[in-house]
């Protein structure tokens, strides 16, 4: 996330009773690892639920003031752990807002402009002075979340794939260090412009899981200028890849069975040195095609 996040933002994940302790425990051991603050409350006490009948359980997540962490993102982290535990969600939490694809999670920002925390009869006031009122964000603060969704990506150290003739066993954290390190650095060097993805976010998501395809993989991220040279470079390495398009994102897969192909593409210094000098020069010559207008085919045919 890029910039400073507003304080009065509140994540909230709704639970049913019966696994309400149980995904409390799950969420204070992920919680001890940041700086951000957990509580919970029967859901009778969050504002705007009036049924007395509905028994579930509300966590809460805020921000401390040193905080550095993307709530956000942390958010799907546990709807992650939770989802890999079968827990069951509670009712929808009313005067909220929620990420396309969650089960458990809602937010609002529920400070004023000052930073002081909305009373209930502030919140009354405010929807009689103002009929149009965004009741999850009544002073209309930027929303961070406004425009991104949620994918699950099991929260597991080992995934197993079966075939027919046998079971194949992927150890993330060892992909991580050994592909995944020097994929980072055959992609690296570049202007910051051509590794950016959509809505203006620094960087590009460099990640793993299943994906909407179910099979193991390892992805790329980008908007379609900063994904074309990716694209280029993984071909020119000889590494397999899926495109899967995904409205302005664009995603490339390494599936599983690719994996051991790939470290053998990229396991000669050598060949990791060209091939980044090799995306450096794809970059280039986007840049060039962009600022000149002329057709990238023509000046890719040119290497």
């Amino acid at each position: 996330m890029v910039g400073v996040v507003d304080k009065g933002w509140v994540f909230y994940f709704s639970i049913n009773k019966n696994d309400a302790d149980k995904a409390w425990s799950i969420l204070s051991a992920k919680i001890a690892r940041t700086n951000l603050n957990a509580d919970k409350i029967p859901a009778t006490d969050f504002i705007g639920i009036r049924s007395k009948s509905y028994s579930g359980t509300v966590f809460i997540i805020r921000g401390a003031a040193q905080a550095t962490i993307d709530i956000g993102i942390f958010a799907g982290e546990i709807e992650d752990a939770f989802r890999d535990a079968n827990i069951q969600a509670g009712s929808i939490l009313p005067d909220t807002s929620t990420i396309p694809g969650v089960k458990y999670t809602y937010y609002r920002n529920d400070t004023n402009l000052d930073g002081h925390i909305l009373l209930p009869q502030d919140m009354q006031r405010l929807r009689r002075e103002n009929k149009n009122l965004v009741p999850y964000n009544p002073y209309n603060k930027p929303d961070p979340w406004a425009e991104i969704y949620y994918e699950y990506q099991p929260s597991v150290e080992e995934i197993t794939v079966s075939n027919s003739s046998a079971t194949t066993h992927y150890d993330v954290d060892d992909f991580d260090d050994d592909l995944g390190s020097l994929l980072n650095s055959l992609f690296s060097g570049a202007a910051e412009r051509h590794v950016t993805q959509p809505k203006g976010s620094k960087g590009w998501v460099f990640d793993k899981g299943y994906g909407r395809t179910g099979v193991p993989t390892y992805r790329f991220y980008g908007c379609s200028e900063s994904i074309k040279p990716v694209r280029k470079t993984l071909a020119a390495a000889g590494i397999p890849y899926i495109a899967e398009p995904r409205g302005e994102w664009q995603c490339l897969m390494i599936p599983l069975a690719s994996f051991p192909q790939a470290q053998q593409c990229l396991a000669p210094s050598s060949k990791l040195k060209s091939l980044n000098v090799f995306y450096l020069e794809q970059v280039k010559i986007k840049a060039q095609s962009t600022t000149t207008g002329a057709s990238e085919d023509l000046l890719v045919s040119a290497l």
